[in-house]
């Protein structure tokens, strides 16, 4: 059974407007984490995610 709904379109959409790839957020994310965030708890992830997404400008 197929699901309906919206596409996923591939892109987030920074404060001024632009587009940024999944694939370059994804690098963005992976690189910030080798330093600190490896051994996060899920708490520390979803706030540590959060401080990532307004430092790069992301809309949440």
């Amino acid at each position: 059974m197929k699901s309906e709904g919206r596409v996923i379109p591939g892109y987030s959409l920074k404060q001024d407007g632009t587009k940024v790839s999944d694939e370059q957020i994804k690098e963005w994310l992976m690189e910030d984490m080798e330093g600190e965030a490896y051994a996060y708890g899920y708490r520390k992830l979803t706030i540590f995610l959060r401080r990532i997404c307004v430092s790069y400008g992301f809309v949440l």
